[in-house]
């Protein structure tokens, strides 16, 4: 038994083996890759673009913690030498008032002290009363 096949196809429309087939098939890599290094070169700037930006806006942000920094400081060394100042006052303070009231304790003492009265105890019994309702003296 004998079959015989007869196929038809066609050829493709550039040929393989053609002269410039290689060259073009480099070129249109070359082009496609070239348009992926500028989307991406395009990306890299934008991004280097709001790297700069957040760069001199950190600069800035340095710039004004320094300047609070330094009020800060200022307000730090006026607070120190405000409250020593103030603290020798006080201690000066209280001492003289210490020093008063140990004054004005041993005056008030003083003046306190009631002289001694002497007298001398009759029992009821022996006192007789004038009609007036004096004691005499005796």
């Amino acid at each position: 038994m004998y079959t015989q096949c007869t196929v038809f196809a066609s050829e493709p429309s550039c040929p393989v083996c053609s002269r410039y087939d290689y060259e073009e098939k480099i070129l249109e890599r070359v082009i496609r890759n070239e348009l992926v290094l500028q989307n991406t070169l395009q990306s890299i700037r934008e991004t280097n673009e709001k790297v700069i930006a957040g760069l001199q806006a950190l600069q800035e942000e340095k710039v004004k913690i320094n300047a609070v920094l330094k009020i800060i400081e200022r307000k730090q060394t006026f607070i120190e030498t405000y409250s020593a100042s103030t603290l020798t006052n006080v201690s000066k303070a209280l001492l003289e008032i210490q020093e008063r009231s140990n004054r004005i304790d041993n005056d008030t003492i003083d003046e306190l002290k009631t002289p001694l009265v002497h007298f001398h105890a009759r029992t009821a019994a022996l006192i007789t009363v004038n009609k007036d309702l004096t004691v005499p003296q005796s």
